[in-house]
């Protein structure tokens, strides 16, 4: 007869695996069958699990017990935010009247990535559906978060190793007001390169989608492009060996989306159908570097670990993948590209780059927000994130998340690391073997290393990558 510990790894690999092949369904479009796929989630968010984890707290380290709360924890949140995930996936299929005529949410957003004027139009027809959308999500978040509250009130479990620091809001708050100004710069020249006049926050972010430089990032061949770039530091093969494509994905997330159906052996990528130019290559090249993240685990972790709740090394990775976008000398080596395309691709990299790490920012300020001003403090983060202007209802979509804290980090360290490996390994660290030695001894310890951690142990801060970024302009 299995010990409890062993039963408790069993019911979180159930979870973990249900969780993932449901969501990997729904992202072919496939409809879900709650009734299979909510027995193990139900089951973790029950008191018998809780009673099932307490007898098997004397084999477990306290840090082992905080990993397996966490699991417990989540489950409780997908159980109650389950409504709100349907409602997600169907956003796109909501019909607007637009002049007289009806359309869908989704074909208004393909018309709003591809006009160059007039997008003011698109967004005002989307915008009540959008809004009424944001106000049930948030509602569905703090129905959910409350429930976690209540059930790690009664756990009492420590911080576990990739929790993060207590003072994550601060930090957000301080990143958005150290990248205020080369973001502004940032824009500047995306002004200048694209012949666009930036007006206000969703003007920027249309711009850093870089709908013109899609020549240079053709669709075709991207996984296999952006998976290639791992080889000069060895850490293709495990990539190769344990990630897959899926079908792709008909949104509404604009980035490509990550499935981790067995850790550490089975994970998928699921590209998004519409293509958005370079955005949607950095959005590739972020979900392939976290992919090889979570690939290069142990498998001889517990389980409550080597499914790691957070994950914040393996998100870094996926961003350093973005963050090697950033360097003219990589665009010319690596992708061939003139000095002039390097030095204008690079710095549209970093304006999506910025605005993606921002927005991710005041997703972790805006987890707490709730009741009846919650929609007017989520679009004034927005409004921060993307320096101007942004509708409600846009504004609810682009901030209201279940997991911007975790993005967060990957994205805000990013840079930082970078920096060490360049000073460690010269600026062609993206090329050198060695400097993988670093990067699988922190992703072999899954969920037992936070981000932090590893910055700590590279010597470098958040502080130091933001300098990198403004090396730009």
């Amino acid at each position: 007869m299995p010990s409890p510990a062993t039963e408790l790894e069993l019911a979180i690999a159930a979870f973990r695996r249900d969780q993932a092949s449901g969501y990997l369904r729904e992202l072919a479009g496939q409809p879900r069958d709650p009734r299979f796929e909510g027995r193990a989630r139900a089951y973790l968010a029950s008191e018998r699990a809780e009673e099932l984890l307490e007898q098997a707290r004397p084999e477990l380290t306290p840090g082992l017990y905080a990993a397996s709360c966490a699991h417990l924890a989540r489950a409780s949140f997908e159980l109650r935010y389950a409504a709100a995930r349907s409602a997600t996936s169907q956003l796109l299929s909501r019909e607007v009247a637009v002049e007289g005529d009806t359309r869908s949410v989704g074909a208004l957003l393909g018309e709003w990535a591809g006009l160059t004027r007039q997008r003011d139009r698109v967004i005002a027809a989307m915008s009540p559906v959008l809004e009424e959308y944001g106000t049930k999500l948030i509602e569905a978040r703090s129905e959910a978060d409350h429930t976690v509250g209540v059930r790690l009130g009664k756990l009492q479990p420590a911080r576990h190793a990739d929790a993060g620091p207590e003072d994550g809001r601060e930090r957000a708050s301080k990143f958005l007001d150290a990248t205020a100004e080369v973001t502004r710069e940032a824009i500047a020249y995306a002004e200048r390169a694209q012949h666009q006049q930036v007006e206000t926050g969703l003007d920027a972010l249309w711009v850093a989608l870089g709908q013109d430089m899609r020549g240079l990032v053709p669709r075709e061949g991207r996984l296999r492009r952006l998976a290639a770039e791992w080889e000069p530091l060895g850490l293709r093969r495990m990539l190769a060996t344990r990630a897959r494509a899926a079908v792709d994905h008909a949104g509404p997330y604009l980035a490509a989306q990550l499935v981790a159906l067995e850790l550490p052996a089975q994970v998928r990528v699921s590209a998004c159908e519409r293509e958005y130019g370079l955005a949607s290559e950095l959005s590739m090249a972020e979900t392939i570097g976290r992919a090889l993240g979570l690939a290069h685990g142990s498998a001889t972790l517990p389980t409550a670990t080597r499914y790691p709740s957070v994950g914040t090394v393996a998100r870094t990775v996926g961003a350093l993948a973005v963050v090697r976008m950033l360097e003219p000398h990589f665009l010319r080596k690596v992708r061939g590209l003139s000095v002039r395309e390097s030095e204008q691709v690079a710095r549209l990299c970093a304006l999506w780059f910025l605005l993606d790490a921002r927005l991710s920012a005041a997703q972790t300020l805006g987890r707490t927000l709730r009741g009846e001003t919650a929609l007017d403090q989520v679009t004034a983060l927005a409004e921060q994130a993307l320096l101007g202007s942004v509708p409600r209802g846009p504004a609810a979509v682009l901030i209201v998340r279940a997991s911007g804290s975790a993005v967060f980090r990957g994205r805000a360290h990013a840079p930082a690391l970078a920096w060490a490996f360049r000073e460690r390994f010269d600026e062609d660290w993206y090329l050198n073997p060695r400097t993988a030695e670093p990067l699988r001894g922190a992703l072999a310890q899954a969920g037992e290393l936070s981000v932090e951690a590893f910055a700590q142990e590279l010597d470098t801060t958040v502080e130091r990558g933001i300098a990198k970024l403004s090396e730009l302009f």
